[in-house]
């Protein structure tokens, strides 16, 4: 009489399995590429809003907001200039208020913006650009209590979900920048363009893209074409090299400590030619344009449209990009990348 068998062998459920794992192991890069295409739209979603306020802003009040505000002289007594360290004897200083909060209303945010005191320092819980740049290793925190409200809630349009979780509190930072340009002042003609670091004095501005230290930017002033010309791109407050490490973060809300924080530029420290999300130079990962994105980053033009930018993409053309009139950087940029040249889409 012929036994019956019951279950599986060892054999074969061990195939079973070994045919389960494959098949997940299959499955799962599907799955994280779909999250990630989500996070993406996220992101580019951000920006279409970011573009429309900035375009209502202009409707309303003829330019673009500024970058950030400065109002203080130099070594003044005012109390505004901090600790007069760093890029404070003279250049820029600690609390400066950046660009977000001058879009608030635009993007439904027009409570917080009414809880703002324009004439007192902004406000940030954690700021890493401490000791040398006027603030405490200790208590990294700088700007008037009266502003930590709004300072430490950003609206969750300011954050990308690609980036990884940071050490600064929720609320504090924000992940995109608006198009500063070159970290070199503003050039008026095609001589003596030779790049040099920036001076404290030169780093208020104005610079060759559409923001600086109290700029008033106008559609009409980018000759190259609002098509051709970045507005806004992405600046994960966490550094590329730090992320694993310690979520090193580097750019807060509303809150400008020093001239990079809040802008999108391509150069840094005489270093020209500097790709997205760069990894080869010791700045580029926390103050030059980054994101978690894999092979490359979101970016709104000036005409409003959002566009996500290889990491391979062609470097003059990206440069000129970043430049509201190229005509007039031409020699560093190259002649045929020079008037609005070709575009990186």
């Amino acid at each position: 009489m012929t036994n019956k068998r019951n279950g599986f062998t060892l054999v074969e459920l061990l195939v079973v399995i070994a045919i389960i794992g494959i098949l997940i192991g299959l499955l799962l890069p599907a799955v994280q590429a779909a999250r990630e295409a989500a996070r993406r739209m996220q992101c580019t979603n951000n920006l279409k809003q970011f573009g429309l306020a900035m375009h209502n802003y202009h409707d309303t009040y003829k330019y673009l907001p500024p970058g950030n505000t400065f109002f203080n002289a130099r070594n003044s007594a005012n109390p505004l200039t901090g600790t007069g360290l760093g890029c404070e004897a003279g250049g820029v200083y600690h609390g400066m208020m950046g660009w977000p909060a001058f879009i608030l209303p635009q993007i439904e945010g027009a409570s917080m913006y009414s809880s703002i005191d324009f004439t007192k320092r902004a406000y940030t819980n954690y700021c890493v650009h401490y000791d040398g740049w006027g603030h405490s290793t200790a208590n990294p925190t700088c700007g008037d209590e009266v502003n930590k409200e709004a300072g430490s809630n950003a609206p969750e349009t300011f954050r990308c979900p690609s980036t990884p979780k940071s050490v600064a509190p929720i609320g504090s930072q924000k992940d995109y920048a608006v198009n500063g340009g070159a970290e070199l002042p503003e050039r008026t003609t095609t001589e003596n363009v030779g790049i040099t670091v920036a001076s404290p004095q030169n780093q208020r501005g104005p610079f060759t893209g559409l923001f600086w230290c109290n700029s008033r930017c106008d559609l009409a002033s980018i000759t190259d074409g609002t098509s051709h010309t970045f507005m806004l791109l992405e600046l994960s407050s966490v550094s590329l090299t730090n992320a694993m490490a310690t979520g090193f973060s580097t750019n807060p809300f509303i809150a400008v400590g020093h001239w990079s924080e809040g802008y999108g530029i391509f150069t840094q420290h005489s270093v020209m030619n500097i790709p997205p999300n760069c990894l080869s130079y010791s700045y580029t990962d926390s103050r030059t344009v980054h994101s978690f994105h894999p092979g490359g980053l979101n970016a709104c033009m000036a005409d409003g449209s959002v566009h996500f930018v290889n990491d391979t993409c062609d470097m003059a053309v990206w440069m000129a990009t970043f430049t509201r009139a190229a005509a007039n950087y031409a020699i560093w940029l190259g002649d045929d990348k020079a008037g609005g040249g070709p575009a990186l889409f």
